[in-house]
């Protein structure tokens, strides 16, 4: 199975393209505005350096967030055209949980804080316990971020 991964809820446009959970190609550009221009040739970029298309895709990750309040609904944007005609499956990976996927956090990982730039002066703050979120998104200022997260 083919999947095809996009985030651009954060400060950057990144895509990945998997088969079979080995990642192909992936490719980031930290850029505060511009996903919108920028993430159909990155996805096309990924597809042609790795000889393939988008007839191959059978599965479309995206992240819904918490970020970028434009950059989420660019991200969903691009998912669902792209996957409307080939017929491509749609998962929402919210975006916490990517960054603690990309961390290592698992059933052998006791506690990790996820802390994303909310884009002003605060951070969204998710706790993850042996792998899995233990409540809603905190909104914060970075100074009230409890210490532990900050080691």
């Amino acid at each position: 199975m083919r999947s095809l991964a996009l985030d651009t809820s954060l400060a950057a446009c990144s895509a990945a393209v998997a088969e079979d959970g080995v990642v192909l190609r992936q490719s980031s550009s930290p850029m505060a505005r511009g996903q919108a221009e920028a993430i159909i040739p990155l996805v096309s970029s990924l597809l042609q350096e790795i000889g393939s298309s988008m007839q191959t895709i059978d599965t479309i990750a995206v992240t819904t967030g918490p970020g970028s309040f434009t950059g989420v609904r660019v991200g969903l944007a691009a998912a669902a055209g792209l996957a409307a005609p080939f017929a491509a499956a749609l998962i929402a990976v919210p975006t916490a949980e990517a960054v603690a996927l990309s961390c290592g956090s698992g059933p052998a990982q006791d506690r990790l804080v996820v802390a994303l730039d909310g884009g002003r002066a605060d951070v969204f703050v998710a706790v993850f316990e042996r792998g899995i979120m233990t409540g809603d998104y905190l909104s914060l200022l970075p100074e009230d971020v409890p210490g532990e997260a900050h080691s």
